[in-house]
């Protein structure tokens, strides 16, 4: 017996921006998945066709929506071409849309060495705080919402630390666990947050 997507006609379909889609209401088949890069076929040259499939491959290991790609395609094509740009324009973007990501995550999805794309930054440098971080990772490690809207009141700023913020989001999750008796071990945090366990240990030290 066929399967009711196979029977639909899929007249009633509804477009997703924010996740690239466009689904059929009536059966719940997801039609295609490509509607930003098909546009950009028609639209585009080849090399920007291209710099669109890089841009959505970053934001698909980021688990991001490509619906970010014109903004960091518009972006990247203002500015003078540098070896590493596209992946700091990722970074500089999603920044100012409201969605920050750490240098760090950007070099782990394109295996570039963050200091590369951090000495990109020049006079727009970006001072990431802990704060618009730690949702991420709090998730990350199953922490419920009440959870980590405590342990985001009891994050420090960078500048009072002097520390980057994912030593601080880190160990204020460590500090945090260990008064509560949860079950994370600093390796199981440092591994999620992606630091190592030193990191933790001299913060906790100095702090």
């Amino acid at each position: 017996m066929p399967h009711s997507e196979n029977l639909c006609p899929h007249v009633n379909q509804v477009t997703d921006d924010r996740e690239g889609t466009i689904v059929c209401t009536t059966c719940g088949l997801v039609l295609t998945t490509q509607i930003f890069q098909e546009s950009y076929r028609c639209d585009r040259n080849e090399k920007e066709y291209n710099l669109v499939i890089k841009i959505n491959d970053i934001l698909h290991k980021l688990n991001l929506p490509v619906c970010f790609t014109t903004d960091i395609l518009k972006r990247y094509l203002k500015m003078p071409p540098r070896k590493y740009l596209l992946e700091y324009v990722v970074y500089l973007t999603l920044h100012e849309c409201g969605f920050p990501i750490s240098i760090k995550d950007i070099a782990c999805v394109t295996g570039i060495s963050d200091s590369k794309i951090y000495d990109l930054q020049e006079d727009q440098s970006i001072c990431l705080q802990p704060k618009d971080l730690v949702e991420k990772y709090c998730k990350m490690l199953n922490l419920d919402f009440k959870t980590c809207s405590v342990i985001k009141e009891e994050l420090p700023t960078v500048i009072e630390t002097g520390h980057n913020p994912l030593t601080v989001i880190a160990s204020t999750i460590y500090k945090y666990s260990r008064r509560n008796k949860l079950k994370l071990s600093m390796k199981q945090i440092a591994t999620v947050v992606n630091i190592s366990t030193v990191s933790i240990q001299r913060y906790i030290r100095k702090c």
